[in-house]
């Protein structure tokens, strides 16, 4: 396709994307030219996308908005229409962007999305940072540029805005609630990036009152409470989970801190959610350390597991092999006779899986009480998502592992 003849350019940004790159680009025969913009990928994203085109752009960005703006510079078209690899577009919405953009007057137009969580979708109240209700994904040249952020770039645009289109483009955002967890903690953590460079992170006044009017926004004034438990977890995240769980360093902003975390209860490793059903505490713990070790951390998890491992960046170590005496943080998982095992942790994580309240009991005051002095015992509660997943299997009619196939 030569650049005079070239109306219509589909661009798409990846980094690593060869599980789902295939499934977006046959859908994308509809369009004049394929630009594909590859992002330091070290996987087999660049022999799929050659299946498809000859346009493809190598590069390495480090700031979301300037990946976008090379992709769309290295368009020929008139009309650009942007997708990401989890996206889909169906037949009928492909017709209605080439009717569009032969008869309309406006330099962009709104992209309506279906969201999902592996195959349910997900059409009321989804959050900002979890899903997008609607893109502006189709302009002219020109027309749309992207700020110099990490996460979620701010946009600005020149002409004007036509209606969005009627039909809808599928984003399969999340295989699961796990790979949810995992995504916030990624945007979390480029969004710290940001405010350690511009300063910005917002009042504290204002920082609480987002804890509540998001949690109205997601679940109330855009209707979540449609979706049932899918919903309230989200809400339940969108809430609580803070932006960072531990501090950068102030070399270079990378993260580096020595966790150790430990489990004396069922025997469990890395394999496990992949063998079967596995239980709430176990999931929410193995998806911790596994988020804490792409943030760049060292994790090691002492626990019952059969022999020793690495899985996902997490060291798996038995734990009747015994604990280091040191770490940057130390969490101690359920049981409250591994609080006083790595004695010279610089912070310690007591993380129960049930409502506070649990903490009187007598044997969990002494153990602070042991431990205060020392100001290196914290007593947290984790995110209401646990509690959630414990419910919906004693609510519902479904194991809890049942739960990633459902949602």
């Amino acid at each position: 396709m030569t650049a005079e003849k070239c109306v219509l350019s589909a661009v798409i940004s990846i980094r690593n994307e060869e599980a789902q790159l295939a499934a977006c680009m046959e859908r994308l025969s509809f369009a004049d030219e394929i630009v594909v913009l590859l992002d330091d990928c070290s996987d087999g994203s660049r022999d799929i996308a050659a299946q498809f085109t000859d346009r493809l752009i190598d590069g390495n960005w480090s700031v979301e908005g300037d990946r976008r703006n090379a992709g769309i510079e290295a368009c020929r078209g008139e009309w650009i229409f942007e997708i990401d690899a989890d996206e889909r577009v169906p037949d009928a919405l492909a017709a209605e962007i080439r009717a569009t953009i032969a008869t309309t007057t406006s330099d962009w137009h709104g992209i309506r999305v279906d969201n999902y969580i592996g195959d349910h979708r997900v059409r009321y109240g989804w959050g900002a940072s979890y899903g997008k209700n609607q893109y502006p994904g189709l302009f002219r040249k020109g027309a749309k540029v992207w700020g110099r952020q990490r996460v979620h770039p701010a946009l600005t645009f020149t002409g004007t805005e036509g209606a969005p289109l009627t039909h809808r483009i599928d984003h399969y955002v999340d295989r699961n609630i796990s790979d949810m967890i995992r995504r916030l903690d990624s945007y979390t953590t480029a969004r710290a990036r940001d405010i350690r460079e511009n300063g910005d992170g917002g009042s504290y006044a204002r920082n609480l009152r987002r804890i509540f009017s998001r949690s109205w926004k997601c679940y109330v004034s855009r209707k979540g409470y449609r979706e049932g438990q899918v919903r309230c977890i989200d809400c339940d995240i969108r809430r609580v989970v803070p932006d960072t769980v531990l501090s950068e360093s102030d070399a270079g902003g990378e993260l580096m801190a020595a966790i150790v975390m430990a489990d004396d209860g069922i025997a469990f490793d890395g394999d496990s959610l992949a063998r079967g059903p596995l239980g709430g505490a176990e999931t929410a713990f193995i998806s911790l350390a596994e988020a804490l070790a792409a943030r760049g951390h060292d994790v090691t998890i002492h626990n019952r597991c059969g022999a020793p491992m690495t899985r996902f960046g997490v060291n798996w170590e038995p734990l009747e092999k015994g604990l280091p005496d040191t770490a940057d943080l130390y969490i101690a998982n359920r049981g409250d006779k591994l609080l006083p095992a790595v004695p010279a942790a610089r912070s310690r994580v007591f993380w129960i899986h049930n409502p506070a309240g649990y903490l009187k009991k007598w044997r969990y005051i002494v153990q602070a009480d042991a431990l205060a002095p020392h100001r290196r015992v914290f007593f947290r509660v984790p995110c209401r998502v646990v509690r959630i997943l414990a419910a919906v299997r004693r609510q519902g009619d479904h194991p809890l592992w049942d739960f990633q196939r459902l949602y």
